[in-house]
């Protein structure tokens, strides 16, 4: 008990006199997600009368046992607090009783050197949430949830595929100050709140956005907090192009927007705002009059939503609005219904809630990596010989000299004997680690590579195993524009292997996102994992996939016209073309009761409907400078999306199905799975009252890999073309003390999106 307190109490204070360091959160508004990038905002203070520029560091362990220093400048000022926020990665199996230490040291010449204070804490200490890694998680700028409660995850059987924790009451000063601390942010919404913002946090907003992120906008009714009719507004990057008029609209016309039964909402009117938007916005959310209320355009590889009506209306939430699938799922592309938990027990209740449990498969990107860049041939050879090394030691400087120098009756010599050999199989050792001639393929990768037709460049996703031959230290460095993001990797069953005894510290400045790390080296592999922004530039992948000029994919009468090249210099196999039509999918009203009011469900035929209608391919493979006619893709039963993606469905039921060690078809299937999380068939779970059996069904369940999810693609008209490409180089340029390393293999998952006609209404 007591030590529980002492804890407590140096979470707050350091122990020098001096100086004191607070942490005020981890995470996004103190919810952190375990094996991600975490943020950490801190606080540190002084008694002295002088200011003073220090170095502030979060010491992180890796896989191996080492500690990583991630820190940066800091100057301390007397008579106030000077706040940073530091990050890092945290290991997959992190908890709220891990403790951490944060260091407060002096510098000279620019580098840290003695300790100021030094503050050691855990997550409980500081009453920090980790959330559980099968939810996403959403934050909120403001009070109001606005709706999104619907996707909060509750006591099972939850007919959702996946809950997400929301994370609302933040404000502006809650949010980080660089790029890769939002990475366990599913998306950030902005409701009521003022946006005051740092140009360090407008940067990281925007840069986060530009490599997968996702921000959402409401505006206020009164005021206009983000200046869109004017210039240099908060994340006015992102924002622009928009221009906005208010207007008083009746609530009815919001039927299908806010919710489904509209003839039972008063009859009154809201001000809203409406939008008019540049060519580069897709219209979501479309009055009845055609005046348009939400707009949303892809930035990069991530997107920007702007809703025009305020969602954060004490009259909507008093009308329980919005609906969660109506409007959310049209703006975070989530597929899927959202019934309460009362409407769970009205459905139990009444005899339409499934008692089966269904057949659970489990996506873990992390387990599906490790197994894939694991250089187990390499490492099992140099294992074997290290063996053999070692047996050929204990016999000769053991039983064997014992025997010759008893047999010649020189005992005596047995310690200048065993000195010897020792001596001899030292230098053998030494010759065997300063060789790396048993490793012809030092790095073995699993990447994903991401091209949105019309954006500059490609974004790549990526994993990889590095063999270091020598002992010491080596610089690895990701080479490319700034910004891009190099990590230490740490794989889901690491913390079962047990660390090297020579733990070594490792100093990681964040003065700016780190792209390059001081790897200890120890003649044996290590892992890391990269986030990359540019234009390739490698002679194997050439310029990936191409529109045929004059052959621009379109929709042409309900059929696909155009063609599409492989430029690359192999072929893709397992290909999979998605066809997301502009023909949306409505929600049907809620079913009805005998007395005619309103059921709280739906029609059991109509659960779980997708955004819009699309249809699916398959090629076993697409070979070298092959083109692609697409009007031979006919769109038919067999090719919608739902009935061409059976082949997810597992063969087995009512068990849980993990991907400890997946077949290379396997693996492929997770990784579409991956990509195709959010638009995947969804669990049945209602069933005809008449009907005592319940239907089989499925869940896919994902403890990471979250990442790779095209969910914001799935609800505008688009082209998807996805493949593999086996035994490929890594695609970005990786060097280790300035020099490349230009051999590696592994397997590179291709994706493109071809965004279809005029993305303005």
């Amino acid at each position: 008990m007591f030590s529980a307190l002492a804890l407590v109490a140096a979470s707050t204070l350091a122990f020098a006199d001096d100086y004191s360091i607070t942490v005020n959160s981890l995470g996004i508004g103190n919810t952190w997600s375990k094996g991600h990038v975490t943020p950490l905002h801190v606080s540190v203070s002084t008694t002295t009368t002088k200011a003073t520029q220090a170095w502030i560091q979060w010491e992180v362990p890796d896989a191996d046992g080492d500690i990583v220093l991630w820190g940066k400048p800091i100057t301390v000022s007397p008579g106030t607090n000077a706040t940073t926020w530091l990050y890092a990665p945290i290991q997959p199996w992190a908890d709220g009783s891990i403790a951490w230490t944060i260091r407060l040291r002096t510098m000279l010449d620019g580098k840290p050197t003695s300790e100021l204070a030094r503050l050691r804490f855990t997550s409980n200490s500081i009453n920090a949430s980790p959330i559980h890694s099968k939810y996403s998680l959403i934050g909120v700028v403001g009070t109001r949830r606005m709706g999104l409660e619907g996707y909060l995850p509750f006591t099972p059987p939850d007919p959702k595929q996946e809950g997400s924790v929301i994370v609302s009451g933040l404000v502006s000063s809650d949010l980080p100050d660089a790029w890769p601390c939002y990475e366990s942010l599913e998306t950030l919404v902005w409701a009521d709140r003022p946006p005051l913002l740092t140009i360090k946090q407008e940067t990281a907003i925007e840069q986060w956005v530009e490599r997968g992120g996702n921000v959402v906008v409401t505006l206020p009714t009164i005021g206009d907090p983000w200046n869109l009719d004017g210039e240099n507004g908060p994340l006015g990057a992102l924002l622009s192009g928009i221009t906005t008029s208010v207007q008083e609209i009746p609530l009815s016309q919001l039927g299908g927007i806010l919710g489904r039964d509209s003839f039972s909402w008063p009859s009154t009117q809201i001000t809203a705002r409406v939008l008019k938007a540049s060519s580069e916005y897709v219209s979501i959310l479309k009055l009845q009059n055609n005046s348009v209320v939400g707009v949303q355009k892809n930035v990069g590889f991530g997107s920007v939503t702007v809703i025009g009506i305020d969602l954060s209306s004490g009259l909507l939430s008093s009308l329980g609005l919005p609906e969660t699938d109506v409007l959310w799922r049209r703006v975070l592309g989530k597929r899927g219904d959202t019934p309460s938990q009362q409407t769970v027990n009205a459905l139990k209740e009444n005899g339409r809630l499934t008692t089966l449990l269904p057949t659970v498969t489990s996506l873990s990107l992390g387990n599906m990596v490790a197994q894939e860049i694991a250089m187990s041939s390499a490492a099992g050879g140099r294992l074997g010989t290290v063996f053999v090394i070692i047996s050929l030691y204990w016999l000769l400087s053991c039983p064997v000299a014992f025997l010759v120098l008893r047999r010649k009756k020189k005992q005596r010599w047995a310690w200048m004997a065993f000195a010897g050999i020792a001596a001899i199989f030292a230098g053998i050792t030494w010759v065997l680690a300063a060789t790396s001639a048993s490793v012809s393929t030092p790095i073995k990768h699993v990447s994903v590579i991401d091209h949105v037709y019309g954006e500059s460049g490609q974004r790549v996703i990526g994993w990889y195993s590095l063999f270091l031959p020598t002992f010491g230290s080596s610089n690895i460095t990701l080479e490319g524009e700034q910004g891009n993001l190099l990590l230490p990797w740490s794989s889901p069953d690491a913390s079962l292997t047990p660390p090297f005894v020579d733990t070594r510290e490792v100093t990681v400045p964040l003065s700016h996102v780190p792209n390059s790390f001081n790897q200890p080296s120890r003649a044996t592999t290590a892992n890391f994992a990269y986030q990359w922004l540019g234009g390739l530039d490698n002679e194997f992948y050439g310029s990936l996939i191409r529109v045929k000029p004059g052959y621009e994919p379109n929709d042409v009468n309900g059929a696909l016209q155009g063609t599409i090249v492989n430029n690359a210099s192999r072929e893709l196999q397992d290909v999979t073309i998605i066809w997301v039509t502009e023909n949306k999918t409505t929600l049907a009203p809620l079913a009805r009761m005998q007395d005619n009011s309103s059921a709280p469900w739906y029609p059991y035929n109509q659960s779980g409907s997708a955004l819009n209608k699309t249809y699916t391919w398959r090629l076993a493979d697409w070979p070298s400078r092959d083109t692609l006619d697409l009007s031979l893709l006919q769109p038919n039963r067999e090719s919608e999306f739902d009935v061409a993606n059976d082949r997810y469905i597992p063969k087995t039921t009512n068990r849980i199905l993990w991907d400890s060690h997946l077949s290379k078809s396997d693996w492929r299937h997770h990784m579409e799975m991956l990509t195709l999380y959010s638009s995947m068939p969804q669990p049945f779970y209602m069933k005809k009252e008449s009907v005592k059996q319940s239907k089989p069904f499925n869940r896919f369940t994902r403890s990471s890999g979250r990442e790779l999810d095209l969910a914001d693609w799935f609800g505008r008209p688009c082209i998807i073309v996805m493949g593999f490409m086996p035994h490929a180089p890594i695609p970005v340029k990786i060097s280790v003390d300035g020099e490349e390393i230009t051999k590696s293999t592994g397997e590179t998952f291709v994706r493109w999106v071809y965004p279809l006609g005029d993305v303005h209404d």
